[in-house]
């Protein structure tokens, strides 16, 4: 599914949302509202550890990305991580895209402005304009979108200056996609396509379950999800 957003970036969407989701009522008994977010936040989060331990099992059975033809990136790309999103998330896919000296031959990660070496930005990279992979290191895995635009309004021009190049492309993750969106409308420049994957545009309950986990303390529910008061905007 193809879009463009206000500012004209076009936009590639992977898995789209479909209908609107709802929210709770606040009308409902407190027992009640308790046990249906209890089952849903249960359901919900046993799916998505399977659907990750699938896709786990699945690249270290099939190889991942192995046999897959060499990419070659006429711009950088920037990968935007979504809601907890572990560093190693992006690893096998900036693996295959830096093969055999391809891209730029290593990827590179963004915090802060600057561009680092090492996922823990702790080594400067010198400029280089043959780097063409780049990863966002959020300050945290919970930063909410308003931080994340905030962000990126500092390591989209990073990207730019350590590359020379006009325009950055990004491939956003989840709630990345709500993120690069938002920069986009605080007339962030320096985009030239958008790639959203699993980025719920119409609305996710995920995120009314979550709110409601945290600020009733809801330990299991907090474990289950990785989540901790600091989530909280």
């Amino acid at each position: 599914m193809q879009m463009r957003v206000a500012t004209g970036v076009p936009v590639v969407c992977a898995r789209p949302a479909g209908r609107p989701v709802a929210t709770p009522t606040e009308s409902e008994p407190g027992w009640i509202d308790t046990f249906k977010n209890s089952a849903l936040f249960t359901a919900g989060g046993l799916l998505y550890k399977f659907a990750n331990l699938k896709s786990s099992l699945s690249h270290k059975l099939c190889g991942g990305l192995e046999g897959e033809p060499a990419s070659t990136l006429k711009r950088p790309v920037v990968l935007v991580p979504g809601f907890t999103t572990e560093m190693d998330t992006f690893e096998p896919l900036m693996e295959h895209l830096t093969r055999d000296g391809a891209n730029g031959a290593k990827a590179y990660y963004v915090q802060d402005g600057q561009v680092y070496l090492d996922q823990e930005c702790s080594q400067l990279a010198q400029p280089d304009p043959q780097a063409r992979v780049f990863r966002v290191v959020p300050h945290t895995k919970w930063d909410a979108p308003p931080d994340m635009a905030a962000q990126l309004h500092q390591e989209l021009p990073a990207i730019r200056a350590f590359t020379g190049a006009d325009k950055v492309d990004a491939a956003a993750y989840s709630m990345g996609g709500i993120s690069t969106r938002l920069f986009l409308d605080q007339k962030g420049e320096g985009v030239g396509k958008l790639m959203m994957i699993g980025t719920p545009n119409r609305g996710t309950r995920t995120a009314s379950l979550c709110h409601w986990a945290v600020t009733q303390g809801v330990g299991w529910a907090m474990a289950l999800s990785g989540m901790e008061v600091a989530a909280l905007p």
